[in-house]
């Protein structure tokens, strides 16, 4: 028995998607504030402050960086963003910072290293939630 089914036919309902963005938008929240919280500070040492190591997660110092990470959810697409003004010194590194302009920060990826993780899961969970979208007209 063969069937089939004209594409023209079918119908995306986009409220499971939505969802699904949703809930892996506050998932990586989640886990990045986690990733902050339970980095070990390895690094420099400046003042009272030890830094992170490198290529390690920042290790906190106050809490405004976990603390200004939000998301939105905005058509089929989610943006999430850390406010905080020197997280992307932090994530991507900078040159030329400090009083003398000669400064270098290393990269300490934070919210990268947690979708590169879940990267493979993410795309399965909205590859299910489009199929659950799907009906015919």
């Amino acid at each position: 028995m063969k069937i089939e089914v004209d594409p023209f036919m079918l119908k995306l309902n986009k409220k499971p998607f939505k969802r699904e963005l949703r809930l892996i938008a506050k998932e990586i929240k989640q886990k990045t504030i986690a990733l902050l919280k339970q980095s070990q500070p390895s690094g420099e040492q400046r003042g009272t402050h030890t830094a992170s190591a490198p290529g390690q997660a920042p290790s906190i110092r106050d809490g405004l960086l976990a603390s200004s990470i939000s998301y939105k959810v905005k058509g089929n697409r989610v943006i999430i963003t850390d406010s905080a003004y020197y997280a992307l010194f932090l994530s991507a590194g900078a040159t030329n910072t400090g009083r003398s302009k000669k400064g270098t920060i290393l990269p300490r990826p934070f919210m990268s290293t947690v979708l590169d993780e879940m990267k493979e899961d993410i795309q399965k969970r909205l590859q299910k939630a489009i199929m659950e979208g799907i009906t015919s007209k």
